[in-house]
């Protein structure tokens, strides 16, 4: 299993953190990669959503809901290219504001991804992506520009 994930502390109220990371149509808005994403139905376990990433070309995606704990913790899954995984956002309070956890799980994968993500993808791009993401979910939050 290939597991990895960041947090952030963030100066906003639990509610609203999850409120904005919950909601997939406004991933587009902090993730690394220029995206689209058309969610087919309301927040709730099972529902659907499709995606559209630009890196090195159109990577086309789709997913579900798994999980809504309002305030604490939100999960979705999502598939392409790159394998299927499981996707998490886990918000504790903290302080004057929250800390939010952020990761993912590989459920499966091409051959390829499997033997490099962990030596190379995830060192050379996913955890500057991630730290980007994060970093971009706390400026909207706290009003500020990323």
């Amino acid at each position: 299993m290939f597991t990895r994930g960041r947090s952030i502390h963030i100066h906003a109220p639990a509610e609203a953190v999850f409120d904005y990371v919950s909601d997939l149509s406004k991933h587009p808005e902090w993730t690394a990669q220029p995206m689209q994403v058309t969610v087919n139905g309301p927040l709730q376990p099972g529902t659907t959503y499709t995606s559209n990433a630009h890196f090195q070309g159109d990577i086309p995606g789709k997913g579900q809901v798994l999980e809504v704990d309002r305030p604490k913790h939100f999960a979705f899954d999502a598939t392409d290219s790159s394998g299927h995984y499981k996707w998490h956002f886990d918000i504790t309070p903290d302080g004057d504001g929250v800390h939010l956890d952020y990761g993912f799980e590989r459920l499966s994968a091409p051959l390829l991804f499997r033997v490099l993500q962990g030596p190379v993808l995830w060192p050379v791009f996913g955890n500057k992506w991630a730290a980007q993401s994060l970093e971009r979910i706390k400026a909207k939050l706290e009003g500020g520009a990323a």
